[in-house]
C-alpha cells in the first residue's frame, strides 16, 4: 500500500488489497482557509489505473476510466479510483457523483461476489463510505461525513481510513466551535 500527500510522497506497506491511501490536504482540496487536518482516501492500485494514480497522473486516469466500456465503468474498483482522482483535482460534482456510485457498487460488489471474504466485502464497502466521507467533509457536509465515516467505523474491517478521517473531522468541528 502507498501513501501519498498531495505535496510529499512517501511508501509504506501494509497487509490489504487496497493498493494505495491518498493523504488529502483539506485546503489543498478545496477549502479556502488554511486547515492543518488531511483527510485520508483509499484508491486501488493493482486494478483502473491505480498505479499511474500513484504516480500522480490524475487526468489521465480520469480519460481512461471514463473512455472505459459500460460493462468496465460499472466496476467498483473503477468508480472508487474516479472519487480519489475526481477529489485530487478538485473537481467535486464529478468526485461526488464517483463516490455516491462507488458505494452502491461496493453494496451490490459485497452481495453478488463469492470469490471475495466477507472481510473484504466488507472492506470494500468500508473504503467506499470513508471516500464518500472525505468528498462530504471537503463540501462542508459534516453530518454526512460523520455518517460515513461511522458507518465504516462499524463495519469492524482493518481499515485505518475512516477512524483518521473522523477524528480529523471531530477536530476541525471543535475548532470552528472554539473560534466562534
Amino acid at each position: 500500500m502507498k501513501r501519498f500527500d498531495t505535496t510529499n510522497a512517501r511508501t509504506r506497506k501494509l497487509p490489504a488489497a487496497l493498493a494505495i491511501v491518498a493523504t488529502l490536504a483539506c485546503q489543498v482540496a478545496l477549502a479556502t482557509e488554511p486547515a492543518p487536518a488531511a483527510y485520508r482516501m483509499a484508491a486501488i492500485s493493482d486494478q483502473a489505473h491505480g498505479d499511474e494514480l500513484i504516480r500522480g497522473d490524475y487526468e489521465r486516469v480520469i480519460e481512461e476510466l471514463e473512455s472505459a466500456s459500460v460493462h468496465r465503468s460499472a466496476k467498483f474498483w473503477v468508480r472508487n479510483n474516479l472519487c480519489v482522482a475526481y477529489t485530487l483535482v478538485k473537481d467535486v460534482e464529478k468526485a461526488m457523483r464517483a463516490c455516491e456510485e462507488a458505494v452502491v457498487l461496493s453494496r451490490k460488489v459485497a452481495r453478488s461476489r463469492d470469490t471475495l471474504t466477507e472481510q473484504n466485502r466488507l472492506r470494500d464497502i468500508a473504503v467506499a463510505l470513508s471516500n464518500r466521507g472525505v468528498i462530504r467533509a471537503l463540501t462542508a457536509d459534516m453530518v454526512s461525513a460523520k455518517n460515513d465515516f461511522e458507518t465504516a467505523i462499524q463495519l469492524r474491517v482493518r481499515l485505518k481510513e475512516p477512524v483518521v478521517n473522523l477524528a480529523k473531522l471531530e477536530m476541525k468541528k471543535s475548532e470552528t466551535v472554539a473560534a466562534s
